[in-house]
């Protein structure tokens, strides 16, 4: 038995001594816990945190929001205040806390779920605390798990010091989260307590809330059954959908050849960067934030479902062997260098196709610079007199679908 371990009996001891009238006193109590106790469930604390954490991203499930914390010895010293304990660290099961935050409802049992497969719960302490309240109630919601290592992981070396000891892990939503905190602003935690003027309020507060969370829930399965439609549908080639964040990430999942896009970025004489094959997005970005930016930018060029981007695409890439060399000189001009990234190729095929489509000044997506470059490419193969792009004030030619010469 390690030396905090003793330290940990000897104190429990003295509290039991203090409610039979000995012992120590709550400043002593207070002292003996930070500085033999505190920082052991601190590290407990985090310990959980990165466990639970690591199995929660590997389960995909977001969070809004994760902290931990050792109840500092002051908190400590007021609980004991509010209540008569016998063998206060044994009694009292909050003295490390893991707090996860979920963006949905449904998330906080599934957290819930994975909990209960990897540490011991304390049933007898553990509750959702939505069901402490009447129907007729309104108050803090939130699922709470008392927990302490079980076999094998508590005979690790790793966590064989937090063996024996507990914690509190709370799980809620977002909107959970928020009426929480708000909650600690307002002196009425359930409706009886509230006046009659304002209690109709918080009611529909309340309702408010849930309400919310249940429709969030409700948008985020009904997006997944898009998701899912929408993949049924390019999978078996009907393109004749709308073009969307969604729609349009489908089809650069299974219609977009990156590797040959790749490859006309070297044959235009980019720069070969073989790790842009194994990722063909920019680096620090997602599949989901390309095709968002993609959408407006495709948007921007009258293309609005994802039949006519396959029109434009294979438009582009037959012309991407004139068009792409003629932008690299006039980067390289410029002084800049243009890495193969395939969607930034794709980018700047399309544009050469449709660059009459675009406003003067347009904004464009990925590459700041690039504006230049296609204008001065446009002329080395229209010449001066060629297409240009349309005034601010002009709307997109939808119609007109002229291509370099």
């Amino acid at each position: 038995m390690g030396a905090t371990k003793y330290r940990l009996l000897a104190i429990e001891a003295q509290w039991v001594g203090q409610s039979k009238g000995i012992g120590m006193d709550n400043e002593e109590a207070k002292r003996q816990y930070q500085d033999d106790l505190h920082a052991r469930y601190e590290d407990f604390a985090q310990r959980l945190r990165n466990l639970l954490e690591e199995l929660v991203r590997k389960e995909g499930i977001p969070l809004a929001h994760v902290e931990h914390r050792a109840k500092t010895a002051d908190s400590l010293e007021q609980k004991i205040k509010r209540k008569v304990y016998t063998d206060p660290f044994s009694e009292i099961k909050d003295l490390a806390g893991v707090r996860f935050v979920t963006y949905y409802l449904e998330d906080v049992d599934h957290i819930a779920s994975l909990i209960r497969k990897e540490l011991k719960v304390d049933t007898s302490h553990s509750h959702d605390r939505a069901e402490l309240l009447g129907v007729d109630e309104f108050g803090y919601r939130s699922v709470h798990l008392v927990v302490s290592l079980k076999q094998p992981r508590s005979e690790l070396v790793e966590w064989k010091e937090f063996a024996g000891l507990s914690a509190e892990i709370q799980i809620r939503s977002v909107l959970q989260h928020a009426w929480a905190s708000i909650s600690h602003k307002l002196d009425y935690k359930q409706a009886s307590q509230a006046p009659a003027e304002i209690r109709r309020q918080l009611f529909r507060l309340s309702a408010l809330l849930e309400l919310a969370d249940d429709v969030f829930s409700k948008l985020r399965s009904d997006t997944r059954d898009v998701q899912r439609r929408y993949r049924r549908e390019v999978s078996r080639g009907d393109l004749s959908i709308p073009l969307n964040v969604d729609s349009l990430s489908e089809f650069l999942r299974n219609k977009v050849d990156y590797k040959r896009w790749y490859g006309l970025g070297l044959n235009s004489g980019m720069g070969e960067q073989p790790d842009l094959l194994a990722d063909p997005l920019r680096p620090g970005t997602t599949p989901y934030a390309e095709a968002s930016i993609l959408t407006s930018f495709f948007a921007d060029l009258g293309i609005e479902t994802l039949e006519r981007l396959e029109e434009v695409l294979r438009a582009a890439e037959d012309l991407a062997p004139t068009t792409l060399p003629s932008f690299v000189a006039a980067v390289r001009t410029r002084g800049h260098d243009f890495a193969p990234v395939p969607m930034d190729i794709i980018v700047v095929a399309v544009s050469l196709f449709l660059l009459e489509e675009l406003p003067v000044g347009y904004d464009w997506p990925f590459r700041p610079e690039i504006g230049g470059a296609l204008e001065d490419a446009r002329i080395a193969l229209t010449g001066p007199d060629g297409p240009k792009p349309t005034e601010p004030s002009s709307k997109p030619k939808r119609g007109s679908r002229k291509r370099p010469q």
